[in-house]
């Protein structure tokens, strides 16, 4: 209050300047307009935002805001926790106002971070984050910066709210910062008392409240290289708490494994690579909260994403090619006939060639015989199986053409799980990186549509950004897929692919044109999580 009584009182001209940085105009005070931050913001701690950023970043809550307000009778908008709270009750963190932001994101959290709709899949995962988080600040920060951001999302983007979830991400990137230095001067005693996996845990909450408010890349991927560091050191000690370590690594490798696949350059790879391999050199995997027994499927999407990152030499070509094809074989080897059937919640054992394979899976340790959600959990598993093969074999075959029968047939199915799916599953909040792998990928408009229908669905209830810009970024595929196609036909290289599986496949879709690409070379705009 001093330092604010010591500055000039701003003029009219100044409080309507549209020059302010969004605190600033938040607290309806003069700003100074030093840029990239402004003194009041480097003397507060808070991130200093401008007009032009905000307006990029919160695209869709500016193109949808009237949309957004009508829409609050509809779907989890209308929390119990956002029913009630006045604008009044945010300008102080009260206690009343921390404990709405907790009872905010226990409630909707386990929603997006586990595939079960409750019971004992949401209370495993409640089991493992409450308890840590009464117990580390930093943990608990990152529960009410991401609660306080989701809940000025779904209010419609007031400036108070927005100014407040401002305030709580930088209290907890402060904390956070200060808990990894203490870590980095105490290495010796990091591990002896579960501070490591704590320091982990606030990481990766920060990357779930990045992708589930924000599509920047550039606010992720930090906290994505942060937590590889962070996890390899967690492995150096034996856990505290085996069920909470676990729970880590499993939030770790799919976060790590997708941002790999679309942004691996950007990426500390050395670190994560360490951590894949131990998790891969584990005698047994336990079923993941997020993929059920998808933790291998994460290793191999990281692991072929890694070989593709760079041109291979010519020694180096024959062995990535032979990894891969073992990655296909161990892929086709994991089939689930009928992803519902009480006998299929098993995943047969695949011999294991060393490190580089570690496509092994022995089943899961846990009881199934009281889980909620084992036919979701399956169905994920083989939507994941399915885009994962696909994957593998673009990489492998990247001038097949996509008109293929056995491509085509890869597209089918995975759309027939993603239908047998509810359209509010709990796990729908893990379907984007399929979902797009497999869009890539479709050349029929029926299953083109029921794509963006299925991300149309999940935006509606997470509102998240990365979901507006994928089917954006689908939409903008397909026309060029469509366009090559035709300029092929009107040259007379070959008559045009009606369907899938006629025979002038070979003529429009292979050798040139949008139809012949990778998945390295598209360029996504958004870490697929």
């Amino acid at each position: 209050m001093a330092g604010n009584q010591q500055t000039s009182r701003p003029t009219p001209d100044d409080r309507r300047s549209p020059q302010r940085c969004q605190p600033c105009r938040g607290r309806k005070r003069n700003c100074d307009e030093v840029q990239p931050t402004c003194t009041f913001c480097a003397r507060d701690n808070l991130v200093c935002q401008w007009p032009d950023t905000i307006a990029s970043s919160n695209a869709p809550q500016l193109r949808h805001g009237r949309k957004s307000r009508r829409d609050l009778s509809r779907g989890r908008q209308a929390t119990p926790a956002l029913v009630g709270i006045s604008v009044s009750v945010f300008t102080a963190s009260s206690m009343r106002t921390l404990s709405r932001l907790f009872s905010h994101f226990t409630q909707y959290g386990p929603m997006w971070m586990s595939i079960g709709p409750g019971g004992r899949r949401q209370t495993c995962f409640l089991s493992q984050l409450v308890p840590i988080a009464m117990q580390s600040p930093p943990v608990l920060s990152c529960i009410f910066a991401a609660a306080a951001t989701d809940l000025a999302k779904y209010n419609g983007g007031k400036d108070d709210l927005e100014v407040f979830a401002l305030e709580m991400h930088s209290r907890a990137l402060g904390e956070v910062n200060g808990a990894v230095s203490q870590e980095i001067i105490g290495e010796t005693l990091a591990g002896v008392d579960g501070r490591s996996d704590a320091l982990l845990l606030a990481v990766l909450l920060l990357c779930f409240h990045e992708s589930h408010n924000f599509s920047d890349n550039t606010r992720l991927i930090p906290h994505l290289n942060a937590a590889a560091t962070l996890a390899w050191r967690c492995l150096q000690w034996p856990p505290a708490n085996v069920d909470l370590r676990n729970f880590l690594i499993d939030l770790f490798c799919y976060f790590f494994a997708l941002a790999a696949f679309s942004h691996g350059e950007s990426l500390l790879s050395e670190a994560a690579s360490q951590v894949f391999a131990r998790v891969l050199a584990a005698s047994e995997q336990d079923d993941m909260l997020l993929l059920g027994p998808g933790q291998q499927l994460l290793s191999v999407i990281f692991r072929v994403s890694t070989l593709a990152m760079h041109a291979p030499t010519a020694l180096e070509y024959k062995s990535r090619r032979f990894e891969l094809l073992r990655a296909e074989r161990n892929l086709q080897y994991w089939q689930v006939s009928d992803p519902t059937a009480r006998e299929a919640l098993r995943i047969p054992t695949v011999p294991c060639n060393g490190p580089a394979g570690g496509l092994s899976h022995h089943g899961s340790s846990r009881d199934d015989d009281h889980d909620d959600a084992g036919p979701d959990r399956m169905r994920i598993f083989e939507i994941y199986r399915l885009a994962c093969l696909l994957f593998v074999r673009r990489t492998l075959y990247p001038h097949a053409p996509l008109c293929g029968a056995d491509m085509q047939e890869i597209i089918s199915s995975v759309i027939a799980q993603v239908n047998l799916l509810p359209e509010s599953s709990p796990a729908n909040g893990v379907l984007v990186w399929p979902l797009v792998v497999v869009g890539v990928c479709s050349l029929d408009d029926v299953h083109q549509r029921a794509i963006t229908a299925r991300l149309r669905s999940i935006y509606r209830t997470w509102r998240s950004d990365i979901l507006r810009r994928n089917i954006e970024f689908l939409w903008a595929h397909w026309k060029r897929l469509r366009c090559a196609r035709r300029n092929r036909h009107s040259a007379g290289l070959g008559p045009a692919c009606r369907s899938p599986g006629d025979n002038g496949h070979h003529a429009c879709c292979a050798g040139g044109g949008a139809g012949n690409f990778t998945f390295q070379g598209l360029g996504f705009p958004t870490i697929l999580v």
